[in-house]
């Protein structure tokens, strides 16, 4: 009789921890998936963060390259647009100019494949008429420059950056 409550209590060991075993691969299996969740939101969360980076470079960059181009024209030429030959197509005393951009920040002669607009705007505190109707700023004129970059289509402004223009420089 003992030898047959050991082989039952063998028996009974045996099926519990069969059942032990299960339950162990069940919690591991919710353990791992619930850590692969994670794993995975993270991988996401990470490009991300790596697009906005990407964009905000670009995007700085692109108003970096409007702000030069705004210093080479200098101070009376502050807007001048090129048609895609380089010719001049059109000077404005003050105004607004929106040039569009490519995903890797080369300019476009439309809007066709943009990425980005950066738009342009150039004002003067003094503006002075002159004899033929035309205007022009004043020689003592402080010429505000603002260049938005933004996503396009869209409109969501990445990065604005700007500085003063005065006869002697920028």
């Amino acid at each position: 009789m003992s030898t047959t409550i050991r082989t039952d209590g063998a028996n009974g060991a045996r099926r519990l921890r069969a059942g032990l075993a299960l339950v162990e691969l069940l919690v591991g299996a919710v353990i791992m998936a619930v850590s692969l969740a994670a794993i995975v939101s993270l991988f996401a969360f990470s490009f991300s963060i790596t697009k906005q980076n990407d964009d905000k470079s670009v995007a700085y960059n692109i108003a970096r390259k409007e702000l030069e181009h705004i210093r080479f024209e200098g101070f009376s030429n502050a807007i001048v647009i090129r048609d895609s030959n380089g010719v001049v197509t059109s000077k404005f005393r003050d105004g607004t100019r929106v040039t569009y951009y490519d995903s890797a920040g080369i300019p476009l002669a439309n809007s066709t494949g943009a990425a980005y607009a950066a738009t342009l705007v150039v004002t003067s505190d003094e503006i002075v008429t002159l004899s033929d109707g035309s205007h022009r700023p004043a020689d003592d004129a402080l010429r505000t420059v603002k260049v938005t970059v933004s996503k396009y289509p869209g409109g969501e402004a990445i990065h604005s950056d700007g500085t003063y223009m005065a006869r002697s420089g920028v």
